[in-house]
């Protein structure tokens, strides 16, 4: 009888950039598994083996473990595995965070259902210390390996002594006060660097003083606001990848065509989602496969991750040129800061422009987040270090709506940009761009930003209309890529050139053919 096909169990594309020596913890997390359920493919057990593995000397091979594989395909059993190790047999202490509530609260349900069953798994039962679960406290804690005390009392550890998880969807501020050794982040598509940034303390402190972070995750999508994980998935790519990086991924080829891989899509499904045929039925994937885009089925089902280079428009490197990762604005610089908002209202995006020591003009994106309601308290919390802020909407945006929110925060100041200025400014910025390239070898010219992937990602997508008389624009109907930080980024810079030194600038009058503006 022929064996049913199964999905590939090597990755499409692996770094392994440390110096494993010594597998054995991987081993011993591998043997320990069956006993709770879990039973792991091939895939995931080389994951897990390269995970835990460690260098000569003792510590982890790998300071950042990565992994990026399309959905339903069995990352959780594999964390499960590496997370049972850590806590029952190291002793360490883990933060597991996700994007959303639900996850993090799945996640620990899942983990806690090996110690809430005694008669299943009496030896797991018996090191439980505590469980948490109070919503957004959820937390497990275990005895260290040398103690006998019942549960629920007469334990004289440290809270430190045992392994331990605790779990947290991700915020600002949701991981103050934690102190592990293993940082998780699932969901890490959707992981921005504001997040990363209250995590990773976390770690510094760790008690075993050899800390790991691991990142989980798939493709973001084309209006994400992350930023971390592409960063990662970058790295991977590059030709020298970091030092003590374990990178394992799943996904077609960057430059196919989305629209080609959906219809010639069954072999691209095996090649690209290990668990075909164990987990996932192929019936599933047809099913997928009728009703999502090109786009959205290569990204969510064939792990495709979006090519972010040089766009349409630009072919010849000019937006990289401009590119300068040192780039800042002085202090004493007028600031505009351009919000945008995309057209289904998920994501805003502000981009702030200014004048560097040398006067070459500076743009870049300083916040992008799911939603509004943040704004208007983004502004308040810094207008009296700015001592006031100059706003630049355009008038016919989704961001129009928070004009009167921020017009009521003393000290802040809102421009609403006609269609015509718009046109005229994203002409300008597209002719920046190309003098910055043009100045490659000599004294820099036209414009600097830095480096972002939410902007890079913008440009690469950016597809240009010539309606209303010539003037180009952003398409951002048509665009293949979220515009919205591209925008954000034009009206900012356009309104810095414009009316330079100029304070307290607003709109009095507009229609779509011209603005009269009040100085």
């Amino acid at each position: 009888m022929a064996r049913e096909r199964v999905g590939k169990q090597e990755p499409s594309f692996e770094v392994v950039s440390g110096e494993p020596v010594d597998f054995t913890d991987g081993e011993e997390a591998l043997e320990l598994a069956p006993a709770y359920g879990l039973r792991p493919d091939p895939w995931q057990a080389r994951h897990v083996r390269y995970a835990l593995s460690r260098r000569a000397g003792g510590l982890v091979a790998f300071k950042r473990v990565a992994q990026s594989v399309p959905r339903q395909n069995g990352k959780n059993g594999e964390i499960e595995i590496i997370q049972l190790h850590k806590m029952i047999v190291q002793g360490r202490r883990i933060l597991h965070t996700a994007h959303e509530v639900k996850t993090a609260r799945k996640a620990f349900m899942r983990l806690a259902s090996y110690f809430e069953n005694p008669g299943q798994y009496p030896d797991l039962a018996a090191m439980v210390r505590m469980i948490r679960k109070a919503n957004g406290q959820e937390a497990i804690l275990l005895h260290k390996p040398s103690c006998s005390a019942p549960v629920g009392g007469g334990c004289s550890c440290k809270p430190n002594e045992g392994g331990s998880i605790e779990f947290s969807a991700r915020s600002k501020g949701a991981a103050r006060g934690f102190t592990v050794d293993d940082l998780f982040c699932d969901e890490a598509q959707e992981l921005t660097d504001e997040q990363l940034e209250a995590l990773l303390p976390t770690m510094a402190a760790a008690p075993s003083g050899d800390p790991q972070q691991y990142f989980y995750g798939t493709p973001p999508s084309v209006d994400s606001v992350a930023e971390v994980f592409p960063r990662i998935h970058k790295g991977a790519h590059a030709d020298k990848p970091p030092v003590g990086m374990f990178w394992q991924e799943w996904s077609i080829p960057q430059d196919m065509d989305p629209e080609t891989a959906r219809q010639d899509w069954v072999d691209l499904a095996y090649e690209t989602n290990p668990a075909l045929g164990i987990r996932i039925g192929l019936d599933t994937v047809a099913m997928e496969q009728s009703v999502m885009s090109g786009v959205g089925f290569s990204r969510e089902r064939l792990g495709q991750w979006l090519t972010v280079k040089a766009s349409s428009y630009w072919e010849s490197g000019e937006w990289e040129a401009a590119s300068d990762p040192t780039s800042q604005i002085r202090e004493d610089s007028p600031l505009a800061f351009g919000v945008e908002r995309s057209s289904n209202k998920s994501v805003t995006h502000i981009a702030v422009a200014g004048f560097r020591e040398d006067g070459l003009p500076h743009v870049e994106i300083v916040a992008s987040r799911q939603g509004s309601d943040w704004v208007r308290k983004w502004f308040a919390d810094r207008v009296e270090d700015y001592e006031g802020m100059q706003v630049v909407i355009n008038r016919s945006s989704p961001a129009d709506v928070l004009r009167m929110d921020l017009e009521e925060i003393e000290g802040v100041t809102v421009y609403r940009a006609a269609f015509p200025e718009e046109r005229r400014w994203t002409e300008r910025f597209l002719t920046l761009v190309e003098e910055a390239a043009q100045s490659q070898g000599g004294a820099r010219r036209g414009l600097a930003h830095l480096p972002q992937p939410v902007l890079d990602m913008a440009v690469a997508g950016m597809k240009l209309n010539y309606s209303h008389g010539g003037a180009p624009g952003v398409d951002r109907k048509n665009s293949a890529t979220d515009a919205t930080p591209l925008v954000a980024s034009i009206i900012a810079l356009g309104f810095l050139l414009e009316f330079g030194e100029s304070v307290a600038v607003r709109s009095v009058y507009e229609d779509d053919s011209y603005s009269i503006v009040v100085l």
